[in-house]
């Protein structure tokens, strides 16, 4: 076996997570803002398969989507989110760009058997859980709650990592400054007129 490493950030690595749907394939991302995917049997060990260039800043961390292996998630350190479908890579876009929270993602993970519910955690103190295949509503009076934000979860401290129960996939687990949360969201609607 090859002990040598691979390099193929400019910076350093933040997060690795394997392919859910190929044993050679897996996905890293680093401080020098791009997602890079890279087949470990190859003898190349300074170039990637393939490279998202997310942005300018430094991408904390990823996630594949288990439902739909083509799509891998992106939390970055000025709190964006990005959903990249990796079919398309040469149109390097992502097809949703999360700009709510207000400081940098901590942890995020698609929802077990979902391949548009995202679940993002933040030094905000805040997990966020999105569905971005809701299209935005161009007439809502309300910018301050984009559509596609199905749950708010706060109180924490420093909150660390976010996890889907793998059977149970609607109920979350968060590690944090003051503990661990389990809890399960209510994604019903609450209309003003209800008591």
């Amino acid at each position: 076996m090859d002990e040598t490493p691979f390099m193929v950030h400019k910076e350093s690595v933040e997060d690795l997570q394997f392919a859910p749907n190929n044993a050679n394939l897996l996905a890293s991302c680093s401080v020098d803002g791009t997602i890079k995917f890279i087949d470990f049997r190859t003898e190349q060990r300074k170039k990637a398969e393939a490279t998202i260039q997310v942005g300018n800043v430094d991408v904390n961390v990823i996630s594949w989507s288990t439902a739909s292996p083509n799509l891998i998630a992106s939390g970055s350190e000025d709190g964006s989110v990005q959903i990249w479908d990796i079919r398309y890579l040469s149109k390097a876009r992502s097809i949703a760009d999360i700009r709510f929270h207000k400081d940098q993602i901590t942890s995020i993970e698609f929802q077990p058997y979902e391949d548009s519910i995202v679940t993002v955690a933040s030094a905000d103190n805040r997990i966020s859980v999105w569905d971005f295949s809701v299209e935005p509503d161009v007439k809502s009076k309300d910018d301050d709650i984009p559509d596609q934000l199905m749950f708010i979860h706060q109180g924490l401290e420093d909150v660390k990592e976010i996890r889907h129960h793998p059977y149970m996939s609607d109920l979350i687990l968060s590690t944090a400054a003051n503990g661990f949360n389990i809890f399960k969201p209510n994604y019903e609607e609450v209309h003003e007129d209800e008591n």
